[in-house]
């Protein structure tokens, strides 16, 4: 049976062998994923889109991270899939130096955030981006982009459908634990 998704395991593995720019070797072994406090479901659908990434190269234990909340993260260090909108607070942009980004799906709304940052950004590239605009952004600031979708893009499409009906329950339990508090 062929795959209804796209693999984002390359991300993943890139992430356990990667230097960052500043020549320290990437030593976290726990995983993040980015939690967004609004009430678009969007946000959410990202999140457990994240998780499935996980979940499908081995990894099962994670931490949420705050989006909107990315400069004052205190927890331990940990490599986050940084995918999404950013961000509502640009002021709280850059993270932390105890996130260790992975960055894929990115798309940028407001373009002060590469702008006021392309030291960050060259710091941690290349970035994958949701969409050509974003990519054309990066590469604007000479910043090392890619075109890597949405990571939503990674879910079964047999999670969604049943028949021609969308099934938000068969989501849930084939998702399992790591949808706990989200309702589809």
């Amino acid at each position: 049976m062929r795959s209804n998704r796209i693999s984002f395991s390359h991300v993943v593995r890139r992430c356990l062998e990667f230097t960052c720019g500043f020549g320290e070797k990437r030593t976290p072994n726990e995983f993040g994923v980015l939690a967004a406090p609004t009430t678009n479901l969007g946000d959410d659908i990202q999140t457990l889109a994240q998780i499935e990434i996980l979940k499908n190269n081995g990894i099962k234990d994670y931490v949420f991270v705050n989006r909107e909340r990315l400069s004052g993260y205190s927890g331990r260090p940990v490599n986050v899939l940084m995918n999404g909108w950013f961000m509502h607070k640009i002021a709280n942009f850059p993270p932390s130096n105890r996130i260790f980004p992975i960055f894929i799906g990115v798309h940028v709304a407001n373009k002060a955030i590469v702008k006021d940052h392309v030291t960050y950004w060259k710091a941690h590239q290349p970035v994958g981006c949701r969409d050509e605009h974003t990519k054309e952004l990066f590469e604007l600031h000479n910043i090392d982009a890619y075109l890597s979708k949405c990571p939503t893009l990674s879910f079964d499409k047999s999670l969604f459908e049943t028949g021609s009906q969308t099934n938000d329950n068969n989501v849930s339990k084939k998702l399992g634990g790591g949808a706990e508090g989200y309702t589809l």
